[in-house]
């Protein structure tokens, strides 16, 4: 699957009931969580707006848009709100997306460890900002505060939902069927 600018390499991070999740082996772009720093969640942020937007309509083919499913999402809070808070402070409205960010959840389940840091495109390169030597990326799960959603870098923190030069790292369910040589 290509932007139109330069390949994107997918890693399969699990195969399940016919459909494969998938999560960019690279960085694609930077782009803040949201413009203003408010408490936004993943269902109202302009990252996700973007992804399922502007990204999907330009990033893919028309065959490989049949390809990428509509998936329903759980966005979870951090797993620090369930020991604070209890399980009731995790939940958060459920999203349909075909393209999104992995949650703290899924990196935790499905990411392994040799695959947890990525480094930019070289599109994205110049634009992005390094912590203890890793490039940082968004996940969808919110941040231990309000205005933060979480990212990694040398391990799960928080940054301001419009900090700059975070790395955008797609994830999307791809169905699987023998007509599409998939």
């Amino acid at each position: 699957m290509e932007n139109g600018w330069e390949p994107i390499e997918w890693i399969v991070l699990t195969i399940e009931d016919g459909s494969a999740l998938l999560v960019s082996k690279y960085g694609l772009d930077t782009k803040p969580f949201l413009e203003n720093s408010n408490n936004y969640t993943w269902e109202k942020c302009e990252l996700r707006a973007w992804l399922n937007g502007a990204f999907y309509e330009y990033g893919f083919n028309s065959a490989e848009k049949e390809l990428i499913a509509e998936v329903t999402l759980q966005n979870l809070t951090n797993s620090a709100d369930q020991s604070l808070f209890g399980e009731n402070a995790r939940h958060e409205r459920t999203t349909n997306d075909r393209i999104f960010l992995l949650s703290e959840e899924e990196v935790m389940k499905y990411l392994p460890q040799e695959t947890l840091h990525c480094k930019a495109t070289a599109y994205a390169e110049p634009y992005t900002t390094t912590y203890m030597g890793n490039k940082l990326y968004w996940l969808r799960t919110k941040g231990a505060i309000p205005s933060n959603a979480m990212t990694i870098g040398a391990d799960f923190m928080g940054m301001r939902k419009s900090d700059i030069g975070i790395l955008v790292r797609p994830a999307m369910w791809i169905k699987l069927n023998s007509e599409s040589g998939c």
